[in-house]
């Protein structure tokens, strides 16, 4: 799965989480081709919480017009339905070059984050 997902390539620097990204953040999450058999163990203990449904960027593999969508709630389980069809809140990630370090801010809306190169 992993793979498959480092396999589609983006040139830019501001775009949906992937699938991958939100396994890394749980806690006994064990990545799998099945995203169903895992949702419960990666929503439980994971650092970037959820809240109802969040699109991913991740495709499913065998239909690209349909996308895994993460954070379903209670059930906590993975899903993946068609983007054109269905209305879902979304989560910017931003990519940041290793050389860039958080030099000061907690990170709240109040004390942001200050970044440096």
């Amino acid at each position: 799965f992993v793979n498959g997902e480092r396999s589609n390539i983006t040139t830019g620097y501001i775009g949906l989480m992937s699938m991958v990204d939100f396994g890394y953040a749980g806690s006994g999450c064990t990545l799998s081709t099945n995203m169903n058999s895992i949702g419960n163990v990666c929503m439980s203990n994971n650092w970037i919480g959820y809240s109802n449904y969040q699109w991913s960027i991740t495709p499913k593999s065998s239909n690209t017009y349909f996308v895994w969508l993460l954070g379903l709630g209670e059930t906590g389980a993975f899903a993946n339905a068609n983007a054109a069809k269905l209305r879902s809140g979304v989560r910017p990630v931003v990519y940041l070059d290793s050389s860039v370090k958080i030099t000061g801010g907690t990170g709240t809306e109040s004390n942001p984050y200050i970044l440096t190169k």
